[in-house]
């Protein structure tokens, strides 16, 4: 169902006047057009948010081989008015939108590891880091807290920040292509990751930072293409494969 207040659609009616028979003297059509689409590419994350009562934030992507060009552009769900658009270099996957309208930006590189930027687009704070990861390939994910607190994955490294910028914690995971991230009720932080094959993992971090475990998804004997992942509101992590020329769902 559409959200309340915000303009999903273009709504064009147009009336077409004919004098053949009175059953064609008038015909109303009515056609709904999407205000923007997006490629679901490497990112498996939702790609419409809402950073406040009046502003969506949605994410686009203008290819499904370049996820680095994804960007998050905002509007008034009251006028549709352009609220404003995040810089060319924030990964689009997850949702960057802290509760006060501002955006966490995040970065393989150490000194530049988080960033966040008010609603005017100025830095508040940026959270710098020792560590490089492993693997730097695939996109950066994000989950925002309602707090403010961000959880983050950038190539194969996942970590947290405090809603003021203070790193909680980093740790190597050690697999690359990461492309969904949700966090629990207890605050553990559960990663999707891989593309085909034997390659696609689903890990847990716990609330500490620490590795609980990283499992394969695979189904032996397969070819295995992953395509989507959800954790539920029980804690249990959903991941829909296609597998021997058929869906499969897998439970952790």
């Amino acid at each position: 169902a559409p959200f309340t207040g915000f303009p999903l659609a273009v709504a064009a009616t147009t009336t077409f006047i004919g004098f053949d028979t009175p059953s064609n003297r008038w015909q109303v059509t009515s056609t709904v057009r999407p205000v923007s689409s997006a490629q679901q590419g490497d990112c498996l994350m939702p790609r419409l948010a809402q950073s406040s009562p009046t502003a969506w934030w949605a994410r686009t992507q203008l290819a499904a081989s370049s996820p680095n060009m994804a960007i998050w552009y905002g509007r008034d769900a009251a006028t549709g008015a352009a609220r404003g658009q995040s810089a060319p270099a924030a990964y689009g996957c997850g949702s960057p939108l802290t509760p006060d309208g501002g955006q966490v930006v995040v970065s393989s590189t150490p000194a530049d590891r988080a960033k966040k930027f008010n609603s005017a687009g100025s830095l508040v704070w940026q959270s710098p880091s020792a560590l490089f990861p492993t693997y730097t390939n695939g996109v950066s994910l994000l989950s925002t807290a309602p707090t403010g607190e961000v959880t983050f994955v950038t190539g194969s490294l996942l970590g947290r920040v405090t809603s003021s910028g203070a790193l909680t914690f980093e740790i190597e995971t050690n697999r690359n292509n990461a492309r969904y991230l949700a966090v629990d009720s207890a605050n553990n932080a559960w990663v999707v990751s891989g593309y085909y094959g034997n390659d696609t993992y689903v890990s847990k971090v716990s609330a500490a930072g620490v590795l609980q475990w990283s499992v394969p998804v695979d189904v032996p004997a397969c070819s295995d293409v992953l395509m989507s992942a959800k954790l539920t509101a029980a804690d249990e992590m959903l991941v829909a494969t296609q597998s021997c020329n058929e869906g499969r769902v897998f439970k952790l």
